[in-house]
């Protein structure tokens, strides 16, 4: 009877949600991420992440990272990185700090960039 029950509820769960007024936007996702933060098309003002990152043709003005990042097509401001970064096709247009491992592939530094690695 319970199984039934959980069934049923389970079941009509999608039937009975809200769905938000066409006025209400979702709140922007760039608090700080903790584990894995995957970002898409999106413009973000300044993001603090915790293990790992991925961003796929993401814009962020600010961007710190203690652990990994992994970014393809992304438009990025000042970039710090506590852990490793591997950046394609990726611009960085202000200065960045690096203290970690570092790979790239057709990627950009417009302005002075600072490696800390063994």
């Amino acid at each position: 009877m319970i199984r039934q029950l959980l069934a049923y509820s389970l079941l009509c769960a999608p039937l009975l949600a809200k769905p938000l007024p066409p006025t209400e936007k979702p709140a922007p996702r760039h608090e700080k991420p903790v584990g894995v933060g995957n970002y898409g098309e999106e413009t973000i003002d300044s993001m603090k992440g915790e293990g790992l990152v991925k961003l796929n043709g993401t814009n962020v003005t600010a961007l710190q990272v203690s652990g990994s990042l992994v970014s393809k097509d992304a438009k990025l401001g000042s970039l710090t990185i506590l852990g490793e970064a591997n950046l394609r096709d990726t611009t960085i247009a202000e200065e960045s700090d690096i203290i970690g491992f570092l790979q790239t592939h057709s990627s950009h530094f417009q302005k002075a960039l600072s490696i800390s690695s063994q």
